[in-house]
């Protein structure tokens, strides 16, 4: 398995966190909206925002692409009457007199890494089929020629979502909808003291330029590590599991195309939180992935949090927590002149302790995951430690817990 967290790859995710902790300083109220950015830069998906105008969208793309050395940038209103030039560029006219046919791609999509397109549900059915492939990054064909997909995202935004089921000038943009990976809901500012905010920072901004900083090339790096994070057999089948409690809740299918292009949301979730493996806590981000109307997303979110729950974690923080709660009673002991009481304490605090210990020990046995066993193994650690501050705080001397259940028969 190649090294994912190489030096340059923690780097890349440390610069990205910059920009994204500098935007947070005066956006106020998009610190999920920027992770989401972050997000479908680094899997290389599509990210949907769905929210009144007004609420930034555009702003934040912006200020992100401004962040990014080298990275081309273009944006679009879209509208039914709109044709294929706007987005894909025009024929060179002069060159077609000279028998070629030649595209000019200048600040379109085809030259552009970052694409931000408003009312993406206005593009009219002539666009459709050619967006389509630029969403599913793939090649696109213009006037004979193949222009690969370079765009590392293509964001977009609409202030509602099409009747897919019941209007049939909207069926057609179901496609275009389902190829728009992560969505996410936006609000206006909510709290006073963070409008207040906004507007200083916005005051006190003025000619500034910005700070945190990445280079294309650094983004284009994670896109390749990315692919090395290791999804485990476990974390496939806990997806599959959660797609089908979908399915049952919400009386509608999960397409095998979202099924599969799963994967990459989480390796990308799990990267920017500079983990070489999915985790079963990762699967919490499919829930600005699953869902089709803003209905679902409780229930999904419900259902995501019944499916990635560990419960030997919570039986182990259960565990930790009876063994905190008796020694802060012990210590409470630790300056008493009565030597037999605080003998006494020690001696049932110490018995306790290693009983919890076995306890403890005892759910290895229930181990399925390398992640139960992590948490186990760290769990008997900290055991340890707190063991050997428990005797060291009493004034006795430290024996490992392991060699003292042993003579003590536990």
């Amino acid at each position: 398995m190649p090294k994912v967290l190489t030096k340059e790859c923690i780097g890349a995710i440390d610069k990205l966190n910059a920009i994204g902790d500098e935007l947070k300083e005066f956006i106020m109220e998009r610190e999920e909206v920027i992770n989401l950015i972050k997000l479908a830069l680094v899997s290389k998906r599509n990210l949907f925002f769905l929210g009144k105008t007004g609420q930034a969208k555009s702003f934040i793309i912006k200020e992100f692409n401004k962040r990014i050395t080298g990275s081309n940038y273009m944006e679009l209103l879209m509208n039914k009457m709109m044709d294929k030039d706007e987005i894909y560029g025009r024929l060179d006219i002069p060159e077609l007199v000279n028998g070629n046919q030649k595209v000019i791609t200048t600040g379109k999509l085809p030259e552009s890494d970052i694409a931000f397109y408003d009312e993406i549900f206005k593009s009219n059915d002539l666009l459709l089929n050619t967006l389509l492939q630029s969403l599913n990054y793939e090649d696109v064909n213009l006037e004979g020629n193949t222009y690969p997909a370079r765009h590392l995202s293509i964001f977009s935004a609409s202030n509602e979502i099409p009747n897919f089921k019941n209007k049939e000038e909207d069926k057609i943009l179901y496609p275009l909808y389902n190829r728009l990976h992560l969505k996410v809901v936006t609000n206006y500012i909510e709290k006073k003291d963070n409008f207040k905010k906004a507007i200083k920072m916005k005051r006190a901004r003025h000619g500034t330029k910005p700070q945190a900083t990445i280079k294309l090339n650094e983004i284009k790096i994670l896109n390749e590590k990315v692919w090395d994070v290791e999804v485990s057999e476990e974390i496939d089948e806990l997806v599959w599991k959660i797609s089908k409690d979908i399915s049952n809740k919400l009386n509608r299918p999960v397409s095998d195309r979202k099924l599969i292009e799963s994967s990459i949301i989480l390796q990308g979730y799990a990267l920017l939180n500079k983990r070489g493996k999915v985790e079963p806590r990762d699967l919490k981000v499919l829930e600005y992935y699953l869902w089709e109307s803003p209905e679902e997303i409780q229930v999904i979110r419900e259902i995501i949090k019944a499916n990635s729950d560990n419960p030997l974690k919570e039986k182990v923080m259960g565990v930790k927590s009876l063994v905190v709660e008796q020694l802060e009673d012990a210590y409470s002991m630790v300056d008493s002149e009565d030597t037999r009481a605080k003998n006494k304490t020690f001696s049932k605090t110490e018995k306790e302790l290693l009983n919890l210990h076995s306890e403890l020990e005892s759910l290895k046995d229930t181990i399925k995951t390398d992640e139960d066993n992590r948490i186990i193994d760290k769990m008997l650690v900290e055991f340890e430690n707190l063991y050997k501050e428990l005797n060291e705080k009493f004034g006795y001397t430290y024996t490992s817990i392991g060699e003292m259940k042993e003579r003590m028969g536990i």
